[in-house]
């Protein structure tokens, strides 16, 4: 060993065959060996260059210098980063904005995707996902990002603080009187349209399905006589909002619904010049395939759930004429 004279703790030592230390204050700090350098405690200077594999703490940190990938808690990484956790959580990782003066124009962490290829139109940011504030109280919504060709990025969905997922929009709207989960906004009928197409060779289609029950979320709580099961609504701007109904069809139980047994009618509706509602105009009861129990209303609402004719015309809730 090296040392100076009164501090015999700190020097140059030799503690194996081809190793050499650095030791101070009775701390091992340095250890250069054939395989490689260790080093105990912080790394100050301006700048550090390594060569060959790195590894800190065991699997805490790992640089794969051959391959050119990162491993979190893994020295094994099978992508450019690769974060382990064995843990019941599962591997994370966070973005953080540590700007104490949030608004509505904050974001707090975004993820780009960027390409370099000139000739193919893939030079810059082509895509993202960033987390932005919503207001001064925490909300929060994630928006991505696309882009068309050579153009710049625009958003192509968002999913606000409410868990509302926008496509077309950057806010939710109301219509009808409410806002919902799915909204499709645009000026065209290709960015105002949805489809669902199914391709299997058999004569099955795709499904639009409504369900509903009388209980909790996940719930099968029977439905009663009347609940609507339900609607599919039409409804224009009348200059102020989007909250008037112009016509629907409705799905309506027509008895407390037991056990695989959930008789149910259509109910078709339209609004009249003038008028603040819908009125029911025809149903198609729950026996009418078999009875053609068609009921159309004229003037006024259809009264009754068991119709004895198969077609019956009514007038302000009267009936007026009849087919059997």
């Amino acid at each position: 060993s090296l040392t100076t004279t009164g501090d015999l703790n700190t020097g140059l030592y030799f503690p194996a065959a081809d190793q050499v230390g650095l030791t101070v204050g009775g701390t091992q700090r340095l250890n250069v060996s054939a395989t490689g350098i260790d080093v105990t405690g912080d790394v100050g200077g301006d700048s550090a260059t390594i060569s060959g594999d790195l590894t800190v703490d065991t699997d805490t940190l790992y640089v794969d210098s051959t391959n050119n990938k990162i491993g979190i808690k893994t020295t094994s990484p099978d992508d450019d980063l690769h974060i382990r956790n064995t843990a019941q959580t599962g591997a994370t990782f966070r973005l953080e904005n540590s700007n104490t003066s949030t608004d509505a124009n904050t974001v707090y962490g975004t993820i780009n995707f960027e390409g370099n290829d000139d000739s193919a139109s893939a030079n810059g940011i082509r895509g993202s996902i960033a987390g932005k504030s919503e207001g001064i109280s925490g909300q929060l919504g994630l928006v991505f990002s696309t882009a068309n060709g050579n153009a710049s990025q625009t958003e192509a969905l968002r999913i606000t603080s409410a868990q509302r997922v926008l496509i077309g929009a950057t806010e939710s709207r109301t219509v009808q009187g409410f806002a919902t989960r799915l909204q499709v906004e645009g000026t065209a009928a290709t960015d105002s349209s949805v489809q669902i197409v199914r391709n299997s060779n058999d004569i099955n289609p795709p499904y639009i399905n409504f369900g509903k029950t009388r209980g909790s979320v996940g719930g099968v709580t029977a439905v009663s006589n009347n609940d609507i099961l339900g609607e599919i609504s039409w409804g224009g701007a009348d200059g102020n909002d989007l909250n008037n109904v112009s016509a629907t069809i409705q799905g309506v139980a027509e008895a407390t619904a037991t056990n695989n047994d959930t008789p149910g009618r259509l109910v078709f509706k339209t609004t009249a010049a003038g008028a603040g509602a819908s009125t029911e105009r025809m149903r198609i009861s729950n026996n009418g395939i078999s009875a053609f129990t068609v009921r159309t209303s004229v003037g006024g609402p259809i009264t009754g759930v068991s119709p004895d004719a198969a077609f019956t015309v009514q007038n302000a809730g009267a009936d007026v004429g009849k087919i059997t």
